[in-house]
């Protein structure tokens, strides 16, 4: 045999060879989509547990995305916080590496990223949350998300200076001044909750009123029509009262208090009042309503529009 005839049917066979395997990997892939139908159908009807095991069986045959996705949502479907028996946790440790899975083919998906982190968090598993917002805010220092999140969770441990770490870093960060403003107040959020706790006594509390009082103060320069600041501002003022073992000072923050709670009242009747003002008249608004037809929302196509979701979280449709 020539070396001229061997090359084409080396050739040959390798091409071959190829459209086998392309076959076979469509025939699984049209398999495991076929699967993941049917466990779609199961978990729609609640029977959470016998989903799971037919998106495994699908993953068996093709590691798509959708699977990965699914088998998630089931999980956390199947979920339980609260209750740590082996047989429940199992389940958040199934949606934990199947987010994880789905976020490898399909990054981004900040949905699925929130409910990764609530598995987490619901799971006894802070750490993990705690260690994957800290990547994020590694790989961008600006990204005012990862701040947010990282505060949130130290809060729900109940790491106050931690969490106030990085609300202050999100006020360092923020340059429009409404996202400012949403950071002051958090810090202000924070330190109330804490005054109400009564372990929280003398120097201590006197700390962390004053703590959340200049973050408020701050807040209201910059948005000094906003009465809800000086809202929290007199309560704040009002437990910080109670830090005090002399009169005078004690005296001192309760007229603060009274003078943030007739300012908040204050702002709020003038916000009524202009709002009143620019409000249209009622007859004129009547009369335009007649005049004007109301222009038709946009509808599907073939079928009128529907609005709603389900507070279970919905699995992709193959």
């Amino acid at each position: 045999m020539s070396s001229e005839s061997s090359v084409p049917r080396a050739l040959v066979v390798v091409i071959t060879a190829l459209c086998c395997a392309l076959l076979v990997s469509s025939c699984s892939e049209l398999e495991a989509r076929r699967t993941i139908q049917k466990a779609d159908k199961l978990y729609k009807d609640g029977k959470y547990a016998e989903a799971i095991k037919l998106y495994e069986k699908s993953l068996k045959d093709s590691d798509l995305a959708t699977a990965h996705h699914n088998l998630a949502i089931a999980a956390v479907a199947a979920f339980q916080p609260g209750i740590e028996t082996p047989a429940n946790l199992k389940y958040a440790q199934k949606a934990s590496e199947h987010f994880q899975a789905y976020l490898e083919k399909k990054p981004g998906d900040e949905d699925i990223i929130e409910l990764l982190t609530t598995v987490w968090l619901d799971s006894d598993q802070t750490d993990t949350a705690l260690a994957y917002w800290e990547e994020q805010r590694k790989a961008d220092p600006k990204n005012a998300r990862a701040l947010r999140k990282l505060g949130s969770i130290q809060r729900m441990a109940g790491n106050y200076d931690e969490a106030l770490k990085w609300d202050y870093a999100r006020v360092e960060l923020a340059t429009d001044p409404k996202d400012k403003v949403r950071a002051l107040v958090q810090i202000g959020q924070l330190q109330y909750s804490r005054l109400t706790k009564t372990t929280l006594v003398d120097y201590d509390r006197l700390a962390v009123a004053d703590s959340g009082i200049a973050a408020l103060q701050q807040a209201a320069e910059l948005q000094p029509e906003n009465p809800n600041l000086h809202s929290l501002m007199a309560t704040i003022y009002q437990f910080r009262a109670l830090a005090h073992q002399s009169g005078w000072a004690r005296g001192v923050d309760i007229a603060s208090q009274r003078y943030h709670h007739l300012k908040r009242k204050e702002l709020a009747d003038a916000a009524k009042a202009k709002a009143a003002a620019e409000a249209p008249d009622s007859t004129d608004a009547a009369k335009d309503s007649k005049d004007k037809a109301t222009p038709a929302g946009p509808t599907p196509e073939g079928g009128k529009a529907t609005e709603g979701s389900s507070a279970k979280p919905k699995a992709e449709k193959e």
